[in-house]
């Protein structure tokens, strides 16, 4: 795992994992400055196979280009286009880390018992099935933690218990209804974004998202900080378009 970090200035609004997504693909004049498959496409504009690489990745401070498998190459081939249309978009020099942070599952805290809390940040469900369209919000979003859990520790080999002992808790959810859009404009899909807070005995370290449109920022699982409220994007509402 490989991610080039870009701070962004305090005391401004935030640019979110998927606006950053989006400038990076359409630049600041709307030309293409990155290489298709950075954006998980062939030469010829095909959707290559597998899931991609790239993801475009943030907090509150910082926005992030992460390759899951520590490809230097498209890394290197981001970093300059990245830091300056971050740093125009604030009008503002910006500082830039290139890192391989951690990335597992550590021990639990033994003075809670092996509970750790944390926050789903905004993670996007298609429900383009039957089941998914009836199930209810919490036993769905669940369901896709969950198996986004195990798919990842499976991928990696990281020693992650099974659902059962795993404790899951779900303490609070949101949910709204989206529409999916991409940077060619709006589709008639619809998605459910969720913001949830919840507790399990795993200790995760590292980038973890799970449900889908990962590339673009979406479905980050963080550690929830003690005093920390569950909070959604700012402006999100059921009438809004998911980029």
């Amino acid at each position: 795992m490989l991610l080039l970090r870009i701070a962004t200035p305090s005391g401004k609004k935030p640019l979110y994992a998927s606006q950053f997504r989006e400038l990076l693909a359409k630049g600041g004049d709307g030309s293409a400055l990155l290489p298709p498959r950075f954006f998980h496409y062939a030469e010829d504009g095909r959707t290559l196979s597998g899931k991609p690489d790239i993801r475009v990745v943030g907090g509150s401070r910082w926005v992030g280009v992460l390759s899951q498998s520590g490809d230097s190459s498209l890394i290197d081939a981001a970093t300059g286009t990245a830091a300056r249309l971050v740093s125009e978009h604030f009008d503002t020099p910006v500082p830039i880390q290139i890192e391989r942070p951690e990335f597992g599952v550590r021990q639990g805290s033994d003075a809670s018992g092996g509970i750790c809390h944390y926050f789903l940040r905004d993670m996007a469900i298609k429900r383009r099935t039957n089941a998914r369209r009836t199930k209810d919000d919490a036993s769905l979003v669940k369901d896709l933690l969950l198996a986004g859990l195990a798919e990842i520790a499976e991928t990696y080999g990281f020693d992650l218990p099974p659902d059962r002992a795993l404790g899951f808790d779900l303490h609070e959810l949101r949910c709204i209804g989206m529409q999916l859009g991409t940077t060619k404009g709006e589709t008639r899909e619809a998605v459910t974004l969720a913001n949830a807070s919840f507790s399990l005995r795993a200790d995760l370290a590292g980038i973890w998202q799970v449900g889908h449109l990962q590339s673009r920022g979406y479905g980050r699982i963080v550690p929830r900080v003690a005093g920390s409220m569950l909070s959604s994007r700012p402006g999100v509402s059921s009438q809004g378009v998911l980029k």
